[in-house]
């Protein structure tokens, strides 16, 4: 795997996937309990144990177009030291697939001229974003970095959530680096475009034998979809699309075995 240049830093990587698997592990317990509603979830994070973390993030995915399943997608964490973690689990729920294949464009509205995205990522993640502007308010004061992570869905979620918290956070570009897993394409070129302006450090691990990053294809229709960032491809096949697919399995397993003491 080819490494970038600072600001991309492999242990900060590392810790990211470590944490999408802390988000997976939340929504598990949440379907253990019931599925039940938002004050109801009693969430024990089992993520590395230096971290403080918030309360579960809650979105919506639409099931049949008019019955909203909420669900927690997210969560803050930080290290007392000045950096912080938002973290997108992804596909995890039927609604959740339903919403990852409605991949009609809309406008992405919460930020102003900014272009089109997927449909049904847009309409999760903006169901999600009243509680990540929350939480990170509370953040210290001292929180200086704000790195941003998920994987699938969630690397979807991730890449909408970055305007999002350039404009209605104290976070700006010098702040944010924004690593990625298994990322589907999520928007139009303009909306790529305008990411890419933003100067928000963006770093897409992809598996070459991993189906869901060549996803929606580049011209859907009327529609057309880029990926955003520096893509870091390995090349691992495990012999089946979910496997390929899979956050701990393949994604952690490569990253792990990369491993250097002291990263």
């Amino acid at each position: 795997m080819f490494f970038p240049p600072t600001p991309f830093h492999f242990g900060d990587l590392l810790r990211c996937a470590e944490l999408v698997e802390t988000a997976y592990d939340m929504c598990s317990q949440w379907g253990d309990q019931g599925h039940c509603r938002d004050s109801s979830f009693i969430w024990q994070p089992k993520g590395p144990s230096d971290l403080d973390y918030s309360a579960p993030l809650w979105g919506a995915a639409t099931f049949l177009r008019f019955f909203k399943n909420h669900s927690p997608f997210a969560f803050l964490a930080n290290d007392g030291q000045g950096t912080a973690y938002l973290v997108f689990r992804g596909t995890q729920t039927p609604s959740d697939g339903l919403e990852d294949l409605h991949a009609s464009q809309t406008n992405y509205t919460l930020v102003d001229a900014f272009g089109d995205a997927h449909e049904g990522f847009v309409e999760i993640y903006e169901s999600i974003s009243p509680h990540v502007r929350a939480a990170l308010e509370r953040l210290p004061d001292s929180t200086q970095r704000l790195l941003v992570t998920g994987h699938s869905l969630g690397s979807a979620l991730s890449t909408l959530a970055i305007p999002d918290v350039l404009h209605n956070s104290r976070f700006g570009p010098k702040d944010i680096v924004h690593y990625n897993l298994a990322s589907p394409r999520v928007a139009s070129i303009p909306f790529a475009d305008a990411y890419q302006a933003t100067g928000v450090p963006t770093y897409r691990v992809v598996n070459s034998a991993d189906v869901v990053p060549q996803l929606p294809p580049p011209i859907l229709g009327p529609d057309t979809f880029r990926h955003v960032g520096v893509q870091l491809t390995f090349s691992v096949n495990h012999g089946s699309v979910e496997a390929n697919h899979s956050s701990k399995g393949s994604y952690l397993a490569a990253l792990d075995s990369l491993r250097t003491p002291g990263s």
